[in-house]
């Protein structure tokens, strides 16, 4: 039998490899999971359909991370709260319509830096409601662990979906429940102005226009026109939401600061270039939305006054016209004491030169 020898050599060699498989799976154990980031276009998805027909939807979907991504896609539902504006997921109950969702790739891989689109076939039936809104969550495949302590990892990420039914009996229908700014007495901008809206129809719809804020409501140039829905929110069937916009421009106006620590502190900026602007007494907010109507722009108005009474500046500018009538009133008085003063003096000087002409007479 053919003996080995095992030389010192050897020995340190082996050694050396050993120590080299061990670091590598040490890194490869260690190796830090890829951080979770896609981009999802576009989003929300809005489409239009037919009942009784197929239509392919489009989303494209971009791994902006640094790991390669396993991911799966599936439709969830959702519930809005009108109350609060709060959207909550339901990862235990489908949507009505995921029996008529077919995805071209339920899983799928993306590299880091690359695009993937994934097809959406929609197979409404004849008998389709009038609108339908779901949620389409992107996650991993699998969840990772982290190389310490034990804890998962995973990502996810939900596209809202939004499909309105093209049928001849849908009902489009918005009304405005109020319209409001914040407070009846400012003593400087910001004004903020806040619409709620209220879907009675059975279509989604996206109100779209503008609020004019003026002197009065017959005024003809507004001083400062407002988007509404600057965001381009739907509101579904049933339910209500609320948009805001705020008017900040004049010759003095409260500007926000957020702080280091989270903490927002308000401040007064006046800017002599816009003195001219100086915002004081009664205004008027006009709201003119509009809402589509099966092609047909449907108005929705509202209009709420607010005042603008700088009462500190009034309050200093009176002080100020206070002191000036005193000092003036006290200037008159002394000039008055003193005139006084000098006719007495002249008449006793003269008194005195007469009964001293009448001595030596």
């Amino acid at each position: 039998m053919k003996q080995w020898k095992v030389t010192t050599a050897t020995l340190i060699v082996v050694g050396l490899i050993l120590s080299s498989l061990s670091a590598i799976a040490h890194a490869a154990n260690s190796a830090p999971v890829g951080t979770f980031n896609l981009q999802v276009t576009p989003s929300p998805l809005v489409e239009t359909v037919k009942p009784g027909t197929k239509t392919t939807l489009q989303l494209k979907i971009r791994n902006v991370g640094t790991g390669t991504e396993n991911l799966k896609i599936v439709p969830r539902s959702f519930r809005y709260d009108s109350a609060t504006g709060k959207v909550q997921l339901d990862d235990k109950t489908p949507p009505q319509i995921a029996s008529w969702l077919t995805f071209a790739a339920p899983t799928f891989t993306i590299q880091p830096g690359q695009w993937f689109t994934e097809q959406i076939a929609v197979n409404i039936p004849k008998t389709a409601g009038f609108s339908y809104s779901f949620a389409l969550e992107i996650s991993r495949q699998k969840i990772l662990q982290a190389p310490t302590a034990g804890h998962a990892i995973n990502g996810s990420v939900a596209v809202f979906a939004l499909l309105n039914v093209d049928r001849p009996d849908a009902k489009s229908e918005l009304k405005v429940v109020n319209f409001t700014a914040d407070k009846k007495l400012y003593e400087y901008p910001p004004v903020t102005l806040a619409v709620r809206f209220n879907n009675t129809g059975n279509t989604i719809l996206q109100p779209s226009g503008n609020i004019f804020v003026q002197r009065g409501v017959t005024a003809k140039t507004p001083m400062a026109t407002l988007a509404v829905n600057a965001k381009d929110s739907y509101i579904l069937p049933g339910t209500q939401r609320s948009m805001s916009a705020t008017w900040n421009s004049g010759f003095a106006t409260y500007q926000s600061t957020t702080n280091s620590n989270g903490s927002v502190t308000k401040h007064l900026v006046v800017d002599w270039q816009k003195f001219a602007q100086f915002r004081i007494g009664k205004y008027t907010a006009s709201l003119v939305a509009v809402y589509n109507d099966n092609g047909r722009d449907v108005p929705v108005q509202g209009t709420v006054t607010f005042w603008i009474i700088p009462w500190r500046a009034i309050i200093g500018a009176l002080l100020v016209i206070a002191l000036l009538v005193w000092f003036v009133r006290w200037r008159g008085k002394r000039r008055t004491e003193k005139a006084v003063k000098r006719a007495l003096a002249a008449q006793a000087a003269a008194q005195k030169k007469t009964e001293a002409e009448k001595k030596g007479a």
